[in-house]
């Protein structure tokens, strides 16, 4: 009902038919928690890391070098604009597949 598969693929479909099914409908899984969600499927221990946190970039990094799976959700910040330059969506979780630092990202917002 929300996701879509790739071309035939559908394991995307299934999958999310199965997590709706836990939780009583799809309507119930519409804005989930990533780490809720992984620690389920996977059974592996899920952490949430807040990015006030200092040692944030730390953890985030020892955890893709230890091939963890990742992801981050986009907040509703009021910042639509912001997030749109960058190509993100408000309230949104994304996939993390590689790490990189970037300073000074939105230095032509005014």
């Amino acid at each position: 009902m929300f996701s879509k598969g790739n071309g035939n693929e559908l394991w995307v479909l299934l999958l999310e038919k199965a997590w709706a099914k836990v939780h009583g409908s799809y309507l119930q899984i519409e804005g989930g928690c990533a780490e809720e969600v992984m620690h389920d499927l996977t059974g592996a221990p899920a952490e949430l890391l807040a990015t006030a946190d200092p040692s944030f970039w730390q953890k985030l990094q020892a955890a893709h070098k230890s091939h963890a799976i990742m992801a981050a959700t986009s907040m509703q910040s009021g910042c639509e604009e912001d997030m749109e330059k960058a190509g993100l969506v408000e309230g949104h979780s994304y996939g993390i597949l590689a790490l990189y630092e970037v300073t000074d990202m939105f230095d032509d917002v005014v």
